[in-house]
């Protein structure tokens, strides 16, 4: 990608500036692969001021959560919601998300459930359950945070279940442990991430 950004005069010749954001946005998702917070940062707000490219607003909230910028992360999943042809779960979980560690907690609930009951299918949806259970837990609601981590690692289990693909299996099982850890079943928790850990060849972390 860097390489293809030598020529950007031609990228903009041919493929417009939709084309150079794209490269933007694939090299910040390299770096972002590799950890590497900054350059991910710097190539998705190229690929911004580029072109409104889905991908690019969306782990660039991403890339904002991981560095604490709450605010930041906030502004950008509300301008990806503007886009209704979009996926909006993609924008939903990390405008729930920054809205909870901003104290919007009724704003991220209602963010939450709206993943988990219009895109069912979405990845996000066990996450969304995970936060329903942070929110319910700030407001002081046991019973409620306990049942949200149940269907947390039952939506997880269900994707481990029916034949995932290799992409599916690392965030499901990290979800999950998550859960089992917060619901103090810690024996379970371990051997989700001693998976994680022992298959490198699938999980690549």
């Amino acid at each position: 990608f860097e390489k293809a950004l030598e020529g950007k005069e031609v990228i903009l010749e041919k493929l417009g500036k939709e084309g150079l954001a794209a490269v933007y946005t694939n090299l910040a998702r390299t770096y972002l692969a590799m950890a590497e917070l900054e350059k991910a940062y710097e190539g998705y707000a190229k690929a911004i001021e580029l072109y409104p490219l889905d991908t690019a607003y969306e782990h660039q909230a991403w890339v904002a959560v991981e560095m604490g910028r709450f605010d930041e992360a906030y502004k950008l999943a509300q301008e990806f919601l503007k886009h209704p042809e979009w996926e909006m779960d993609l924008g939903l979980m990390p405008a729930a998300i920054a809205a909870y560690h901003l104290g919007k907690y009724e704003e991220a609930k209602e963010y939450c459930e709206k993943i988990i009951e219009k895109f069912p299918d979405s990845a996000y949806v066990g996450e969304a359950h995970r936060l329903l259970a942070e929110i319910y837990r700030e407001m002081g609601e046991l019973d409620r945070e306990e049942a949200e981590l149940r269907k947390d690692i039952e939506v997880c289990s269900r994707v481990l279940e029916e034949n995932p693909i290799p992409g599916d299996i690392p965030g499901a099982r990290y979800e999950r442990g998550v859960a089992y850890f917060k619901l103090g079943e810690y024996g379970k928790a371990i051997e989700d991430f001693k998976w994680i850990i022992e298959h490198p060849e699938v999980t690549k972390r």
